[in-house]
């Protein structure tokens, strides 16, 4: 974008809002949009809905030094629309996970319309898109199998 408005004569502005993120640690962390706290103050704690899940990536199933439960992600939607207002993610490939997620998340995306994209298997993405655990129904959401 800088190089388009400084080359291109661009007059595209940068949007600050909602920009993926990662941090690089041993077990990857990514996240888009708000927080659970940031939706709470927002659109008040009973409007907002927690979609989660911990899972054990099929790529590590035949080491022996990764624990069963280590990664995890969680989506955070108003309830009256289902919109989502962020996504939060730990676990392998973050960074490319967010990535590809950012884009549809920036346009607005609902739960309805995120369940309704083909999961690519055997991915960590694909466990965004079979979120079926509320915070409220199961506080302790463990994804188990495929």
């Amino acid at each position: 974008m800088l190089a388009r408005r400084l080359f291109d004569n661009s007059d595209a502005l940068m949007s600050y809002a909602n920009i993926p993120q990662v941090i690089f640690s041993p077990i990857q962390y990514s996240f888009c949009g708000m927080s659970e706290e940031e939706a709470a103050k927002k659109y008040q704690k009973e409007n907002v809905e927690i979609y989660h899940t911990s899972f054990k990536p099929l790529e590590w199933e035949f080491l022996e030094t990764k624990n069963d439960d280590v990664c995890y992600c969680k989506m955070i939607l108003t309830k009256s629309d289902e919109v989502i207002k962020g996504f939060h993610y730990f676990g392998p490939n973050a960074g490319e996970i967010v990535q590809g997620f950012s884009v549809a998340f920036n346009r607005g995306i609902t739960k309805k319309q995120w369940d309704s994209t083909v999961g690519i298997h055997p991915t960590c993405a694909e466990i965004f898109i079979s979120l079926k655990y509320t915070r409220s129904a199961a506080p302790n959401a463990k994804k188990t199998g495929c």
